[in-house]
């Protein structure tokens, strides 16, 4: 006979076996109990794992973004971009803004030059290795592959095409595209939908010197006399209306020539111009406007080419 508490196992016909005052799991709670703690375990290493790759992500668009200040500060600096369209590796692509010609059919990869002529980092150009590429944290790499290389996924490149105003593309702005591409056969743990950081920089059309200017209106600069020679021969007609030459006057907004009489307007002395009329002729009125001059020029009837 023994002596406290406990008490040996009875075996009951249900086949389960239990200690006399406890009741013991049947083998639905176990598996119950298995199942719960299954998807407890599951749904920690989803998160561990969801929040892993968040955590590389961010880390990725940290310095994304941050080149894409970098690279827009770059094209915008008119130093800078003057030592990318001299760049020997541009001559092609960039030729005609080089030489100041018309750029109609320009456009095409680019290797940018920041204003000391040294390349902008971690983007890919002519004239760079082909396989050049950003890694995951921002480093420039070599092994980038449209297949997908983990190690570097990333890779940036530039190109510009002209932002034509006339049929000849003579006026233009330079319009400079960058370009994210991405491809890490999923294996870097990054989710990334590198056509949205893509970035359009349009540049204002400035005019650095007298002799641009005048190859910019299309006419030939003499730098010993610094006059600049337009032809007019065949550019403009003779005024339908009073039989007389007409010169250029102008560009209207889609680049194409104005054509206007050319009128000497004189009021007698003693009284100003009060109004000029849209035929070209004037009406003076007595008296003298206080600084006004009583000899000017004006442009009769415009015609737009």
């Amino acid at each position: 006979m023994m002596s406290g508490s406990a008490t040996a196992p009875q075996h009951r016909k249900t086949g389960v076996v239990r200690w006399s005052g406890s009741r013991g799991m049947t083998l639905t709670e176990i598996l119950i109990a298995v199942a719960i703690g299954g998807i407890v375990i599951f749904g920690a290493l989803s998160v561990e794992s969801w929040l892993q790759r968040t955590s590389k992500r961010a880390d990725a668009l940290a310095w994304i973004y941050s080149s894409r200040t970098d690279i827009s500060r770059v094209i915008n600096n008119n130093q800078a971009w003057q030592r990318t369209v001299t760049d020997g590796a541009n001559a092609t692509v960039l030729g005609c803004v080089a030489a100041k010609t018309p750029c109609l059919g320009a456009g095409g990869p680019i290797r940018l030059k920041d204003q000391h002529g040294v390349d902008v980092p971690l983007l890919s150009g002519p004239g760079l290795p082909a396989d050049q590429g950003v890694s995951k944290t921002g480093e420039t790499c070599t092994g980038f592959n449209a297949a997908g290389n983990p190690s570097c996924p990333f890779r940036i490149t530039a190109r510009w095409a002209p932002l034509c105003f006339d049929g000849a593309c003579r006026h233009y702005q330079a319009q400079v595209f960058v370009d994210y591409e991405f491809a890490d056969a999923g294996r870097s743990g990054i989710v990334m939908q590198s056509n949205r950081l893509n970035f359009k920089v349009i540049k204002n059309e400035t005019v650095a010197t007298a002799s641009d200017a005048c190859v910019a209106a299309g006419g030939t600069y003499d730098s010993g006399t610094g006059t600049c020679a337009i032809g007019m021969t065949g550019e403009c007609p003779l005024s339908p209306t009073t039989g007389r030459v007409t010169m250029v006057i102008g560009f209207t907004n889609s680049g194409n020539k104005m054509c206007g009489d050319f009128n000497p307007i004189r009021c007698p002395l003693g009284t100003s111009l009060a109004e000029l009329r849209p035929d070209g002729t004037v009406r003076c009125e007595a008296g003298c406007l206080p600084g006004a001059v009583t000899t000017m020029m004006s442009f009769g009837s415009t015609k737009d080419l």
